[in-house]
């Protein structure tokens, strides 16, 4: 695979357009799993949570490319399609129940991490 393709290239997007996306997938992901807005607040700024999901995000990104990149000649518009979907679908099946569980929320704004 060409070193210098990009999942941003390769679906054309910007990187403003790919952050608000990755942010939209972590917001969706977590938000399955908090109880409230402010435990979503509490997992969606808790950096072991991020990492993983930076982490995972780019073993998709390999495995999308791998698994896409011959149908690069599909319009931009379908190929971005796909990522999203096939993101989403990573993104709701594996999720970091572990860290997720460590972020303990009383409910009243104040929290716990083991």
């Amino acid at each position: 695979m060409d070193k210098k393709l990009t999942i941003k290239t390769f679906i054309c997007i910007s990187d403003v357009d790919y952050e608000l996306l990755l942010i939209r997938f972590l917001k969706l992901m977590l938000q399955r799993h908090a109880k409230d807005d402010v435990h979503l607040q509490l997992l969606i700024t808790n950096k072991p949570i991020i990492r993983w999901f930076v982490t995972q995000i780019k073993k998709h990104n390999k495995t999308f490319l791998e698994k896409y990149k011959r149908h690069k000649n599909l319009p931009n518009v379908v190929l971005h399609g796909h990522y999203r979907a096939y993101i989403l679908k990573k993104a709701i099946q594996f999720y970091p129940s572990a860290l997720i569980s460590g972020v303990r929320y009383n409910g009243n704004s104040k929290f716990l991490c083991n």
